[in-house]
């Protein structure tokens, strides 16, 4: 690195491909369509709703990777792993929020699994795709 005083050695952020795929032109649709919704329909913060499903994985290591000195962000792309759990979370543009949904793979889970979960309210489901589908989300 003595050459190039513009690069380090870093930890790099595990990122999966599929995250790391994000198109600023689809982001700008998604809040334009967005936008025009709340518009038209006259929507107040109390009834716009933001929902994300987030998955945990397993843990793996960071990765060693060469970054331009000072970067404050540096990734590095990851296998999919093959366990892992999802949280979903929910939360109004007023500020209410509605306590979380884990969702675990297979077919049933224990009933003491949110035996020191401090989270009033919290729910659990399980799938066999681990991932929120449109059944799931009506439940």
């Amino acid at each position: 690195m003595g050459r190039y005083p513009d690069l380090t050695n870093r930890s790099a952020q595990l990122l999966s491909k599929t995250r790391n795929a994000v198109e600023f032109e689809d982001i700008r649709l998604l809040f334009s369509s967005m936008a025009k919704v709340i518009i038209e329909t006259g929507a107040s913060a109390d009834q716009i709703f933001n929902v994300d499903e987030t998955a945990f994985c397993k843990a793996s290591k960071s990765k060693r990777v060469v970054a331009i000195r000072r970067s404050k962000n540096v990734w590095a792309t990851t296998p999919t792993t093959s366990f892992h759990m999802t949280i979903i979370a929910c939360g109004s543009a007023a500020g209410f929020v509605v306590p979380p949904v884990f969702i675990f793979p297979g077919k049933t889970v224990k009933l003491d699994i949110l035996n020191g979960c401090d989270v009033a309210g919290a729910a659990v489901s399980v799938t066999q795709s681990v991932f929120l589908g449109m059944t799931l989300f009506e439940e």
